[in-house]
């Protein structure tokens, strides 16, 4: 390199030092160097997203769908879709943002909390229960002690075998009982629940990889996984273009 390209690259530095030292000190310039800091981390983050995350979910995405028309009976691809109308499962909403909302999950969460709710109230009834036919066990019991007292002068005998086989008795039926009554409650609520909500039977959203079966290749499964993870990062992606393009034409005017 010589003498004057270094003279003019030392001339670069200084002016730009200078330039630095007036952005620091002038609030206009402050905030214009922020905008620019910030564009740069959007482009950054841009970059690593499109090139990364998003590139590889949907290469993964293919190369499995691939192993699993390979590996399994059949082909999974247009022909064996099923055109039948229904609900989409994930849908795209504008807020401000483009948010990806997946309706069949929440749809799955709601029924897991739902079955663990209907647990706890069967757990609960079962409980109460138990705790009634252990008080009527126990009147029963002093119901047979107070009549064995009364006619424990006329027989013995007679009275005692009554009351012992009778509490025995009392005893060995009681889980069973219990158990009988655990067993009408999970059946009286089942249907109950399934005339208020006719939704359990046949639900709003369905996953779209049972058109291909119910047992299909455990490749297909994670090919959907990586789909769908490309799917977020595509709409992060646009909601990055949309955050650039605005802060450009901020700093621009």
């Amino acid at each position: 390199m010589s003498v004057e390209a270094v003279t003019e690259k030392l001339a670069e530095v200084s002016v730009s030092s200078y330039i630095l030292s007036l952005g620091s000190s002038t609030p206009e310039l402050a905030e214009e160097d922020s905008k620019v800091s910030q564009l740069l981390e959007l482009l950054d983050e841009y970059e690593q997203l499109a090139n990364d995350s998003m590139r590889l979910n949907y290469v993964k995405g293919f190369q499995d769908l691939s192993r699993a028309n390979y590996n399994g009976s059949k082909r999974h691809g247009v022909d064996s879709f099923d055109l039948r109308p229904y609900r989409a499962c994930t849908i795209v909403a504008n807020d401000g943002e483009l948010v990806v909302i997946d309706r069949l999950e929440a749809q799955n969460e709601r029924e897991k909390q739902r079955k663990v709710s209907e647990k706890k109230d069967r757990d609960k009834r079962a409980n109460e229960d138990e705790m009634k036919e252990d008080q009527n066990e126990i009147v029963k019991r002093e119901q047979i002690t107070s009549g064995g007292k009364e006619h424990k002068q006329v027989d013995d005998g007679i009275v005692e075998s009554t009351s012992v086989s009778t509490s025995t008795g009392g005893l060995r039926n009681r889980k069973s009982k219990v158990k009988d009554t655990q067993t009408k409650v999970m059946v009286d609520d089942e249907s109950k629940e399934s005339s208020k909500d006719p939704t359990r039977k046949t639900q709003t959203y369905k996953n779209p990889i049972n058109q291909f079966g119910g047992l299909v290749p455990y490749q297909l499964r994670t090919a959907q996984d990586h789909f769908k993870k490309a799917l977020a990062d595509s709409v992060q992606v646009i909601n990055l273009q949309q955050r650039i393009l605005a802060l450009i034409e901020e700093i621009e005017t």
